[in-house]
C-alpha cells in the first residue's frame, strides 16, 4: 500500500510547477466547499449558544484571537487608560532631565567609596584625647634618647673592628699570596694592641641596646603615628563628603520635577505589577506556536471569515447541495445578529493582528519601563521630600563645621612632613638595630665565656713573638684561631670565631647609621621639632568632627544619605532611548483599544439572548431556525474539523516539492528530534513519500466526488480517516528550532525543519472526527431539510387506546418484587459509577479475588500511604499502645507485618507487653504469625515460659500473667486459621511528590515541571515519593553521585526520565509509573540490581537492614557525614556520640542480618592505620565502601536461637 501512495505521488509530480498548480486543485474545491458548510454551521451553533445563555462570550473571542483564554484574561486584565497619562508625564520628564546639568551624576556614582572612608574617620578623634601619653611626648622622648650618655659614645670605632675581620677572613685560606703574607705581620702588631677595645665595644652595643628596650620611644610612636594619619587623612575624608553631599544636594534640586511622577499612593495594585502581569501574559501566549484547537469557532480561520456566511447562504454550492431551491431569507434573517457581532470583531481584530505576537526587542522595553516604575513606586512623595530637607541640612552642617585648611595649617604640615620623613627612618633605624644586636647577644654573648670576655684574651700575643716574620705570622693567627675557638668550646660554645666577629661588624654598623641619621635629625628640625598637638590644633579635626556630632544632623543617621545616593544612582538607569517610554505608552494605548473593542464584542454576545427571548416572548423558540439543531455544538465542532483536514491536506500538496526534499536528517539533528520526543521526524523520508501519495490519491477521488451529492461527497472523510501522518507536537519542534544552534544557522536541517512547523502532518487528532465525518453531514442534511421545508410532517392520526384490567394477584406481585430487585440493583450500579464507590467494588474485588501481585501492587506504596512526616501510623500507634489509632491505621490498609527500628514486628512488640486486645486486631487483619524478630522468636515465643509464676507487681492492674493467658489461648484458637490482610488503599497520583535530577533533559523537565506543577518539586525531601533519574539505553542508572544514591535506599521509587516524555504525551501515563522503574545502578564500574530490592523493603517495613549495628566515626570532618548519619540511622544504625568502650559488648555477639560482621561499623577515610582496631567487634568501612555494601544488599542473617545481644546491660546513647 505504501509503495502505491508513492507511485501516485511520483506520477502526479508533473503537474507541479513550483508546489502547487496554477488552477485550484479538487481537493482545494472539495475543502472550500465543505468549508462553506462548517462556517454556516460554527455560525448557527453559535448563534444557538448564544440564545440559550450557553455561550461563554470570553472564550468565544479568545478563539476568534488564536489565544488561550487565561492569556487574555491577563493581557485586558487591568485598565490601561489612567496609567497612559502618568507615562507621558513620565515622558516628558525624562525628556527635561536628559536636558538638564547632570555633572553631579558623575559625582555621586563613587558615594559608597568615599562614604565609607567617611564612616571610618568620623570618630577619628574620640581615642585621640587620651591616649597612653601625649602625642608629642614622642619627640621628647626621642631626643631624651639621642641625647643619653649611650647614644653619644663612640668609641666603638669601624677601625677598630674592620681590621680583625678582615685578618680573619684572611685566615679561612689555605694558601696565601706574598702580598697577603706581607700584611700579616703589621695586622697581627695592631690586632694585639685592641683586645680591651673589643670588650669595650661588646659593652657599649649591649648598653645601647637595652636603652631602646627600655625606652618609651616604639610606643609612644604608635600613637605619634596614628595621630599623624589623623591629621593626613580626615580633613581629605570630610572635604570629599562635604563634596559628596553637595552632589546630592544638586542631585536632588535637578531632579524635583520628576517628583510627582511617584507612584507609591496610587490606589489599587501598583502600576508596575498591573503592566508587568499582563506582559508576562502577552510573553507566554507568544511562547506558544499556536492555542490548543478551538471548540467554538473551528470553522474560521481568521477573524474575516464570519463575514462570509451571509455569503455562503447565498453560494451556489449551498443552494445546490442545501437549499435546493428553498428560500435562505428565514435563516439569514435569524443570523443577523450574528453577522453583527462578527463586524464587531473586524474592529477588535486590526488591532489584535498587529499586537498579537511580542518581540523580544518590544520585550526588553516594556521591561525595562516597567522595572522604573517599580523603581519609582518605592518612594512617597513624602519621602522624597524628606530626602531634601535631610539633604538640605546636612549641607548645612557640613558647611558650618568642615573648616578649610589654610596657609598657617600648610607651612606647619610641610614642616612636620620633612620631620616625619627623617624621624621614620630613624625609627626604622632603631627599629633595626634593636632585632640584629639582641640577635647578636642571644646568638654570641649568652656563653659564659664571652660574657666575662676571658676568651677575647686570647687574642694577646706574647711581645718576644717576632711578628715581622711572614711564616711566624701565619702560624701565630693559627694559634690565636685555636685558642680562641677552644676557650669558647670549653664553656659549652662550638661557634666559629669569624662568625662571631662578623655579626659583631654587623651590629655595629648598623649603630654607626643612627649616628649618622641622628645628625640629620638635629639638622633639618634645627633643633625646632614640629608638636603633634600643634598641628592637629592647626587641622581643625577635633573641632570639626566635635561639631557634626553636636549640631542638628547626627552622624549615626548616616545611612539615610546612603538612600539618598541609591534613589539618585537609579534615574541614571532611567528608560534611554525615550522611545522606550513611547512605545509602552502605545502598548497600553493598543491594550486599552483591545480591551475595549472585546468588552463591545462581549456586550453584542451578550444581548443576542435577550433580544432573542423578546421576540419570541409570545412565539415557540422552534420558530428561529437556529435553534432546531439538536447538539449543535458538537455538530458543528465535528463539521468544522473535518473541512480543517481537508485543508492542512491541502497544504501539503501546495508545499508538495518542498516536502520532498526534507529527506532524512544528520546524526546531531536526529539526536535533538529524539530528545525532543519526536521520533518520527527523525527519518521522515519514506513516511513523506506516504503521506504525499495518499493526499494525492485523496485528491483524484476529490473530482470523482464533487460530481456526486452531499452525502457521497462526505466518503472523502472516510478517506481522510485513514491517513496517519507523521505524528509530532509542532510546538516542540517550533520550540527546538528557537535554541542558538538553530536560530543562527537558517539553512540546512533548519530550513527544512522550519517547513514542518509550518504545515500540520500529524492526522491522528482528526482520526476520530473524520470517521464521523458522514454521519455528521448527513445530520447536517437532516437538519437544513427540516428548516427548508424538505421534509413532509406526517399527517395527524387519532389513535383509541383501549383500556383492559386482567392482572392475577400473582403476577403483581412477581412484577413488583421485580420492580424492586431492578431498584436495588440500579442502586448498586449508580452507585458503582461514583468515584468512592468504583473504588469500594474494587477493593472488595480484590479482598476476594485479588491476586498477591496487586496487592504487591499497592505495598509499593505503603511507605508513603502508612507513614506521617516519615512516621509509621500502625508502629507508632504500637508503640503508644493506642487502640484506636491502630484500627485506624489497619482499616486504611497498613502493611501489617512491619518492622521497628530494634527489629520486631507490632505483633512481636504487643504480644511481649501483653495487649491481648491490640494483638487480636492484628492477627485478624491477616499478621503473619510465623515471622521472626531478631532474636529468632515468633510472636506466640514472645509470652515467657514462665509467666505463670511470675512475682506479682505493686499495681495489681499492671499484671501480665493474666494477660499472657489471654494471649496464649489466642494464639491456640488461631493457630490452623488464616486471616486476609486488609485491601491497602490505592495511592492517589495526585498525592505524588516527583523529583528531576539536574542531568534529566532541561527542556522536557521543564515542560513535565510546567504540566504537573502540583506534584512536582525541584528539591528532594523526605516527602519525596518519585526520584526520575538519567539512564543509559538499557535504562541503567550510572552514577558515582552519592546524593543519587542515597534515595534509594530511602526507599524513594526511581524511575527513568522516559517517564516524563510519555506522560507529556498521554496524562494518564502519570498512573503507570511501574512500566518505569529502574531495577539496576551502576556504581564505580559495577552493576547492582537491588534498586527494587530497596524500595520493595523499604515500603513494606522489613527487618531494618542494619539492626543491632554501631557507627563508629574516626573523624567528624567527612563532607558527607551528617546524610550518612541520617541514612545509617534510619536503616537501624545507632551513631555513637563517643568511642566505645569495649567491655560494654558481648563478645561473640553480631548484627542479627550480618551475621559475617562486627557489630560496630567503624566509618574511616581510608587514610588512617586502623591496626587497633582489627578485632572481631569492629568492621572496617570508607564512604564507597559501605555504598557498596548497601548496593549488594547482602545478607547473612543469624540463625542462632536466641543469639546474645551486642551490648552487655544498657545500649550505649
Amino acid at each position: 500500500m505504501i509503495v502505491l501512495f508513492v507511485i501516485i505521488g511520483l506520477l502526479s509530480a508533473p503537474a507541479f510547477s513550483n508546489g502547487s498548480s496554477k488552477e485550484p486543485s479538487d481537493l482545494q474545491l472539495i475543502a472550500e466547499d465543505f468549508q462553506i458548510l462548517a462556517r454556516v454551521t460554527n455560525a448557527i451553533a453559535l448563534q444557538a449558544d448564544a440564545i440559550r445563555g450557553q455561550l461563554n462570550a470570553r472564550d468565544a473571542i479568545a478563539e476568534f484571537l488564536s489565544i488561550e483564554k487565561h492569556d487574555l484574561d491577563g493581557i485586558i486584565g487591568f485598565d490601561p487608560q489612567p496609567f497612559i497619562p502618568y507615562l507621558q508625564k513620565v515622558e516628558e520628564d525624562i525628556k527635561n532631565f536628559e536636558n538638564s546639568d547632570k555633572t553631579w551624576m558623575e559625582e555621586i556614582k563613587n558615594f559608597e567609596n568615599v562614604s565609607m572612608e567617611f564612616e571610618a574617620s568620623k570618630n577619628a578623634d574620640v581615642n585621640l584625647s587620651t591616649p597612653t601619653s601625649l602625642p608629642g611626648d614622642f619627640l621628647a622622648s626621642l631626643q631624651m634618647l639621642i641625647e643619653s650618655d649611650e647614644a653619644k659614645d663612640v668609641s666603638c670605632k669601624t677601625t677598630v673592628l674592620s681590621p680583625l675581620v678582615s685578618f680573619l677572613k684572611l685566615g679561612e685560606k689555605s694558601e696565601y699570596s706574598f702580598e697577603e703574607k706581607y700584611i700579616l705581620g703589621p695586622a697581627l702588631t695592631f690586632i694585639q694592641k685592641q683586645p680591651d677595645a673589643y670588650i669595650n665595644c661588646i659593652q657599649l652595643i649591649m648598653k645601647v641596646q637595652k636603652a631602646l628596650n627600655t625606652s618609651l620611644v616604639f610606643q609612644l610612636y604608635e600613637d605619634y603615628i596614628r595621630m599623624k594619619e589623623v591629621i593626613s587623612n580626615v580633613p581629605t575624608a570630610l572635604e570629599d563628603m562635604k563634596s559628596k553631599i553637595a552632589n546630592l544636594k544638586a542631585g536632588l534640586a535637578t531632579s524635583s520635577f520628576m517628583w510627582n511622577s511617584v507612584t507609591g499612593n496610587m490606589s489599587g495594585k501598583p502600576m508596575s505589577e498591573q503592566i508587568s502581569r499582563a506582559l508576562d501574559a502577552h510573553i507566554l501566549h507568544s511562547k506558544r506556536l499556536d492555542p490548543p484547537l478551538a471548540g467554538l469557532t473551528v470553522a474560521f480561520f481568521r477573524a474575516a471569515d464570519l463575514l462570509k456566511v451571509a455569503d455562503d447562504l447565498k453560494s451556489p454550492w449551498f443552494q445546490k447541495h442545501i437549499a435546493r431551491g428553498a428560500s435562505v431569507q428565514n435563516l439569514t434573517h435569524a443570523l443577523e445578529p450574528f453577522n453583527q457581532v462578527a463586524k464587531d470583531i473586524q474592529l477588535l481584530d486590526k488591532p489584535w493582528k498587529e499586537f498579537n505576537r511580542l518581540d523580544d526587542d518590544h520585550r526588553t522595553k516594556y521591561k525595562k519601563v516597567v522595572a522604573h516604575l517599580k523603581y519609582l513606586e518605592g518612594y512617597t512623595l513624602e519621602s522624597l521630600q524628606s530626602f531634601a530637607q535631610l539633604v538640605d541640612s546636612v549641607n548645612s552642617s557640613f558647611h558650618n563645621c568642615v573648616q578649610q585648611r589654610n596657609a598657617t595649617f600648610m607651612n606647619i604640615y610641610q614642616k612636620f612632613q620633612e620631620q616625619q620623613n627623617v624621624t621614620e627612618e630613624l625609627m626604622k633605624n632603631f627599629d633595626d638595630f634593636r632585632e640584629k644586636a639582641g640577635k647578636f647577644v642571644t646568638d654570641h654573648l649568652d656563653d659564659q665565656a664571652i660574657e666575662n670576655y676571658h676568651c677575647f684574651y686570647k687574642l694577646r700575643i706574647d711581645d718576644s713573638e717576632n711578628l715581622m716574620n711572614i711564616s711566624s705570622a701565619v702560624d701565630l693567627m693559627s694559634k690565636m684561631k685555636k685558642d680562641f675557638s677552644e676557650c669558647l668550646e670549653q664553656y659549652g660554645s662550638k661557634t666559629d670565631m669569624l662568625q662571631v666577629f662578623l655579626s659583631f661588624e654587623s651590629v655595629r654598623n648598623n649603630m654607626e647609621e643612627q649616628y649618622s641619621l641622628i645628625q640629620r635629625f638635629n639638622n633639618i628640625t634645627g633643633g625646632a621639632k614640629v608638636n603633634v598637638t600643634e598641628i592637629l590644633n592647626a587641622s581643625g579635626v577635633e573641632t570639626s568632627l566635635k561639631c557634626l556630632r553636636d549640631g542638628p544632623y547626627k552622624l549615626e543617621k548616616f545611612d539615610d544619605l546612603k538612600e539618598v545616593n541609591k534613589f539618585l544612582g537609579t534615574l541614571n538607569d532611567i528608560p534611554r532611548p525615550i522611545e522606550d517610554v513611547k512605545a509602552t505608552i502605545e502598548y497600553l494605548q493598543t491594550i486599552s483599544k483591545i480591551k475595549n473593542g472585546l468588552e463591545n464584542v462581549e456586550k453584542e454576545i451578550k444581548s443576542v439572548g435577550s433580544r432573542q427571548k423578546r421576540a419570541t416572548a409570545q412565539s415557540e423558540p422552534v420558530d428561529n431556525p437556529v435553534l432546531a439543531l439538536n447538539g449543535s455544538r458538537l455538530v458543528a465542532e465535528n463539521m468544522a474539523v473535518c473541512a480543517l483536514s481537508l485543508w492542512d491536506l491541502v497544504m501539503i500538496r501546495e508545499n508538495r516539492n518542498e516536502l520532498l526534499t526534507v529527506g532524512n536528517f544528520d546524526a546531531k539533528t536526529k539526536n535533538d528530534l529524539s530528545q525532543q520526543g519526536l521520533g518520527e521526524f527523525m527519518e521522515p523520508e519514506i513516511a513523506m513519500k506516504k503521506l504525499l501519495g495518499e493526499v494525492e490519491a485523496i485528491n483524484i477521488d476529490a473530482k470523482t466526488l464533487r460530481a456526486k451529492s452531499l452525502l457521497d461527497m462526505a466518503q472523502i472523510f472516510e478517506e481522510v480517516a485513514k491517513i496517519r501522518g507523521i505524528l509530532g507536537r509542532r510546538e516542540i519542534l517550533w520550540k527546538m528550532l528557537k535554541k542558538p544552534e538553530y536560530a543562527h544557522n537558517p539553512g540546512g536541517d533548519t530550513k527544512k525543519l522550519q517547513l514542518l512547523v509550518e504545515l500540520n502532518l500529524d492526522f491522528q487528532t482528526y482520526e476520530s472526527r473524520t470517521k464521523d465525518g458522514v454521519f455528521t453531514v448527513k445530520a447536517l442534511i437532516s437538519y437544513f431539510d427540516q428548516i427548508f421545508g424538505h421534509v413532509v410532517k406526517p399527517p395527524t392520526a387519532t389513535v383509541i387506546i383501549e383500556k383492559t384490567s386482567h392482572y392475577s394477584l400473582f403476577v403483581i406481585v412477581g412484577v413488583s418484587i421485580a420492580i424492586c430487585l431492578v431498584v436495588f440493583i440500579a442502586v448498586i450500579v449508580a452507585y458503582g459509577l461514583t468515584k468512592k464507590g468504583k473504588e469500594r467494588y474494587k477493593n472488595l474485588w480484590l479482598y476476594y479475588f485479588g491476586k498477591p501481585a496487586d496487592f504487591e501492587r499497592r505495598w509499593r506504596y505503603a511507605k508513603f500511604m502508612d507513614s506521617k512526616d516519615d512516621i509509621n501510623a500502625l508502629l507508632d500507634a504500637t508503640r503508644e499502645t493506642n487502640k484506636t489509632n491502630l484500627v485506624i491505621a489497619l482499616k486504611k490498609g497498613a502493611y501489617v507485618n512491619a518492622y521497628n527500628t530494634s527489629g520486631n514486628t507490632a505483633l512481636h512488640f504487643l504480644t511481649k507487653f501483653g495487649r491481648y486486645d491490640m494483638a487480636l486486631e492484628l492477627v485478624k487483619n491477616g499478621a503473619d504469625r510465623t515471622l521472626l524478630n531478631y532474636k529468632n522468636l515468633t510472636p506466640e515465643e514472645m509470652i515467657p515460659k514462665d509467666y505463670k509464676s511470675l512475682p506479682p507487681p505493686e499495681d495489681p492492674s499492671s499484671e501480665l500473667a493474666p494477660k499472657y493467658e489471654e494471649l496464649a489461648k489466642m494464639y491456640k484458637k488461631y493457630a490452623n486459621k488464616k486471616f486476609k490482610q486488609r485491601v491497602p488503599e490505592a495511592f492517589p497520583s495526585t498525592s505524588f511528590r516527583i523529583w528531576y535530577e539536574d542531568r534529566t533533559d532541561e527542556d522536557l523537565s521543564n515542560k513535565f515541571y510546567e504540566k504537573f506543577s502540583s506534584i512536582t518539586s525541584t528539591e528532594l525531601t523526605v516527602s519525596t515519593t518519585h526520584c526520575i533519574v538519567k539512564t543509559d539505553e538499557r535504562g541503567v542508572l550510572v552514577t558515582d553521585d552519592i546524593n543519587l544514591l542515597i534515595p534509594i535506599f530511602h526507599g524513594m521509587i526511581i524511575v527513568r526520565e522516559s517517564w516524563m516524555a510519555d506522560c507529556l504525551k498521554d496524562e494518564k501515563v502519570i498512573e503507570e509509573d511501574e512500566r518505569y522503574l529502574v531495577g539496576t545502578v551502576k556504581y564505580k564500574g559495577v552493576e547492582y540490581n537491588t534498586v527494587q530490592m530497596w524500595t520493595n523493603a523499604i515500603a513494606k517495613a522489613e527487618m531494618p537492614f542494619l539492626v543491632g549495628t554501631f557507627m563508629v566515626v574516626l573523624d567528624l570532618k567527612y563532607a558527607n557525614l551528617a546524610m550518612l548519619t541520617r541514612l545509617m540511622k534510619s536503616l537501624g544504625c545507632e551513631m555513637l556520640s563517643e568511642f566505645p568502650n569495649l567491655d560494654q559488648f558481648n563478645v561473640g555477639a553480631r548484627p542479627y542480618l550480618h551475621a559475617n560482621l562486627g557489630p560496630l561499623f567503624l566509618f574511616h577515610d581510608g587514610s588512617k592505620d586502623l591496626l587497633q582496631y582489627k578485632t572481631e567487634l569492629f568492621s572496617h568501612f570508607t564512604e564507597e565502601q559501605l555504598i557498596v555494601f548497601l548496593l549488594k544488599r547482602e545478607i547473612n542473617r543469624d540463625t542462632r536461637k536466641n543469639p546474645p545481644d551486642v551490648v552487655k546491660e544498657v545500649p550505649i546513647e
